[in-house]
């Protein structure tokens, strides 16, 4: 069985636990900065909206 390996994804040697934790932590950051993206446009990912014939405090 061939072992693949990435340069860029882990170093040499990493075992497959440590090749697990950097793309968990890679994904981590990617949605910290698609989130920080879109706050920058004004958009709230994770307000809660209102439900029809519900008010929200401003």
């Amino acid at each position: 069985m061939t072992q693949l390996t990435h340069p860029q994804l882990a170093p040499t040697g990493a075992t497959p636990r440590t090749r697990v934790v950097l793309i968990l932590v890679a994904a981590a950051v990617t949605i910290v900065e698609i989130a920080a993206v879109l706050a920058s446009f004004g958009a709230e990912p994770f307000a809660r909206r209102a439900r029809p014939g519900e008010e929200t405090a401003p």
